[in-house]
């Protein structure tokens, strides 16, 4: 592609330009954070163009969690971008619009509050919103705080006390189950089965009970299936564990790729096999 562009004989300004529009049509994400590359000098010499700069920031980092640590692991979950519109009346048509939250953004240095604050308003309508309206709150809570750090360890280590003081302490101190379910998920997550597993099937869950018309709260199941996760999730090597759950609202079954000597001796056929069994 670069050979290409400089044989047709561009200037260096040219070539610039040409160059950052194929990188833009290819990833339309790119515009958000070269436009908050381009504003953020002036907002922090004199605060100028501090809503470009404010809002571009917040859209691409927050887009770009959504889009590689959700959307993207969670085959059910739609793709999703995150638009922020500020808005000086109230009779803004986009307060009317489906998908609108409303957020207020701090005019700081610092936009760690600020992405933390769009991401947490943003996840109820994004990560299993069928689901639910069959969660107690502190169990919503939990999910939507253990994805939440996802996003505080990929922004730094000076965003763990934003997260900290203005997130996990208000909803913990709320409810202290919320605490104890916060942890088991980060027990999953640990080792990839919070996003790709549980929030999956969660997301299938909450489809199928709102097909049927089910209301019914379902926190005890799901507390209970998250039990037999962890059972995986603190599984030691060579320990047997139950690799089958099977509950009115649950069915799932775990293959264990990781015995080596078995791979290395009969190959895919035990895996196969045990596929087909079930």
């Amino acid at each position: 592609m670069i050979e290409a562009i400089l044989s047709l004989g561009l200037g260096v300004p040219l070539i610039i330009v040409v160059v950052v529009l194929i990188l833009i049509v290819q990833e339309p994400d790119r515009a958000m954070k070269l436009k908050a590359l381009v504003f953020e000098p002036f907002f922090r010499v004199g605060k100028w163009g501090s809503k470009q700069y404010l809002a571009s920031k917040v859209e691409y980092t927050t887009g770009e969690f959504f889009k590689k640590h959700i959307t993207s692991c969670m085959s059910s979950s739609p793709d999703v971008r995150i638009k922020i519109k500020w808005v000086t009346s109230p009779a803004d048509p986009v307060l009317t619009k489906d998908g609108t939250v409303i957020l207020r953004i701090q005019e700081t240095n610092d936009q760690t509050r600020n992405v933390l604050g769009a991401t947490r308003l943003a996840l109820p309508h994004v990560v299993c919103p069928t689901v639910r309206a069959h969660l107690e709150h502190y169990a919503e809570s939990a999910i939507d705080l253990a994805l939440l750090r996802k996003l505080t360890e990929n922004l730094g280590k000076h965003a763990r006390p934003v997260f900290q003081r203005y997130f996990f302490e208000p909803e913990i101190q709320e409810n202290p189950r919320t605490a104890r379910l916060f942890a088991e998920l980060l027990e999953l997550d640990s080792k990839g089965i919070f996003v790709t597993l549980l929030l999956e099937e969660l997301n299938t869950l909450g489809e199928s009970l709102y097909a049927t018309g089910d209301t019914s709260d379902r926190t005890d199941e799901i507390n209970s299936f998250i039990t037999w996760l962890l059972t995986e999730a603190r599984r030691k090597p060579g320990e047997e564990i139950a690799l089958e759950y099977f509950s009115s609202d649950f069915r799932v079954g775990l293959v264990l790729v990781a015995k080596t000597w078995k791979a290395e001796t009969q190959g895919l056929a035990p895996y196969l096999t045990r596929i087909d069994l079930n």
